[in-house]
């Protein structure tokens, strides 16, 4: 299929389309292309973001630790209460993203199927680029934004666990005390010097790994996204299994990753217990570490149901519901923030402990 409207247009080129088959029947069959771009996307983007809410703030809960208390055999005096630590309150924005695809009749009588194919398209590629950035904005910059809520007021948007006030629980190996933690470092040494000594990945898996128990033996399902600035450095550690060619039949006694995840970008192997994964949205020089067995990070805020004004997710609207095409919009309405502050770790490779948050991001 040519276009979006293929299975419904003998010639795609014909500006005869629309007249041919109605503006309702083309704006259905986009209607339903767009919906299952959306599910795409919302498949590669899950280990990013933990679900949807109508709430603009809410109280992220995790267990607490600590020890029972012990009493005297005898004296049956009541214990001391204990509640649940491990909770940070969290908030998210409520963005409005939409462009404009008026035109006139004029426009829409000569308008072929290839042409409002690439219209639509278009306007779905710039939703993908513009979640992708907001996604990579709330996990690569460290700095909480306030952002005004017209209904609610100043919002502290937060982004990964950045060495504020908020205590998690303690990490494993440490049962009592709730601490703070600060999810972007500086990784101490440069990108060239990479080697098994100076290893980023295990700094990752390490921090990673001591918030959530990881398994008794093996490796983690933990996912380390790069630039291909950093691949030939990332290949060259010892213990790196790259996943083989699609087209080759791998040879006996040779280890293979199985299992890969669905991620974006290019699963490249398998080093130090993570995943390998080459993502060029990534800026050069920085490393994003995601533990894709806990929950993901982020959620993504949209308007209450009621409302009808969708999900989040990218939408067609019209003021017309017989000639749609002649004032048909692009629209999009939502907002991401971190819950989970825990499930993320951002490094940037650089000869001091210091992070610095990339320009594309910022």
């Amino acid at each position: 299929m040519g276009t979006i409207f293929g299975a419904i247009a003998e010639n795609d080129n014909e500006y005869g389309f629309l007249r041919t088959v109605g503006q309702e029947v083309a704006w259905q069959t986009a209607q339903r292309w767009i919906a299952d771009r959306n599910a795409e996307l919302a498949l590669t983007t899950a280990l990013f973001i933990q679900g949807k809410t109508e709430k603009f703030t809410t109280r992220y809960k995790r267990p607490g630790a600590g020890y029972m208390q012990e009493r005297n055999a005898k004296a049956q005096a009541l214990p001391g209460t204990r509640k649940a630590t491990g909770s940070w309150d969290v908030s998210y924005p409520l963005k409005d993203f939409m462009e404009g695809q008026t035109w006139t009749d004029v426009n829409v009588a000569y308008m072929t199927a290839e042409e409002l194919s690439n219209h639509i398209e278009t306007g779905h590629n710039a939703y993908q680029n513009t979640l992708r950035w907001e996604i990579l904005h709330r996990l690569l910059d460290n700095v909480t934004e306030t952002w005004v809520d017209v209904d609610n007021g100043s919002l502290s948007i937060k982004p990964l666990a950045n060495g504020d006030t908020d205590k998690y629980p303690p990490v494993i190996g440490e049962p009592t005390d709730d601490a703070i933690e600060d999810h972007y470092v500086g990784s101490g040494y440069i990108a060239a010097n990479i080697d098994d000594t100076n290893n980023p990945l295990e700094t990752i898996r390490d921090d990673l790994d001591h918030h959530y128990q990881g398994p008794s033996t093996g490796g983690d399902n933990i996912a380390v996204f790069h630039n291909r600035a950093q691949r030939s450095q990332l290949e060259a550690l010892t213990d790196f299994t790259e996943v083989p060619d699609n087209w080759l039949v791998t040879g006996d006694n040779v280890d293979v990753p199985f299992g890969l995840p669905t991620a974006p970008g290019k699963v490249l192997g398998r080093a130090s217990g993570t995943w390998v994964i080459q993502w060029d949205f990534i800026p050069a020089n920085y490393l994003l570490g995601i533990h894709l067995d806990e929950a993901p990070p982020l959620m993504m805020r949209h308007d209450p149901l009621t409302t009808g004004l969708g999900t989040g997710d990218f939408m067609l609207i019209s003021t017309d519901e017989q000639f749609p095409m002649e004032t048909m919009y692009e629209r999009a309405r939502f907002g991401i923030g971190a819950g989970n502050r825990l499930n993320g770790f951002a490094m940037y490779l650089v000869a001091s402990s210091s992070y610095t948050v990339p320009t594309a991001y910022t």
